[in-house]
């Protein structure tokens, strides 16, 4: 017998089956029986859109560029600290000190390259095996 992380439990049964239970102990129904191969192609089992190149990752293998991944990762901090600068000056201005200088132009939109830069990384690095 197995215990899973979460709690369900892999019984080994004779015959070399499986039996799968619910952390309350509950059978997990069994799957439904993979359709008989000659019944003609494999694409008239599902309705996925596979193509020659469903199988080919994102990843090509290519090495984490760390110095602009660490670059990147102080840029973006950088830019944090000043919005956060920013609006703690704002703040900290009694409303009747602040003058009116008329409209004010709609905030700053961070570039491409400012936005959430941290899970780029995170995607890079999980491609990588380096979580």
């Amino acid at each position: 017998m197995l215990i899973h992380d979460r709690g369900y439990l892999i019984a080994a049964q004779p015959g070399g089956t499986f039996t799968f239970y619910q952390p309350d102990g509950t059978p997990l129904p069994t799957s439904p029986a993979l359709p008989d191969p000659s019944t003609g192609a494999i694409e008239d089992c599902h309705d996925a859109d596979i193509t020659p190149d469903t199988i080919i990752p994102a990843w090509y293998g290519e090495r984490l560029d760390l110095d602009y991944a660490i670059h990147a990762c102080f840029a973006n901090a950088a830019y944090q600290a000043r919005q956060r600068d920013r609006k703690d000056q704002r703040e900290q201005q009694q409303p009747d000190q602040q003058e009116d200088h008329g409209p004010q132009a709609p905030p700053r939109e961070p570039e491409n390259a400012e936005i959430d830069i941290f899970a780029a990384i995170r995607r890079v690095c999980g491609r990588q095996g380096l979580n």
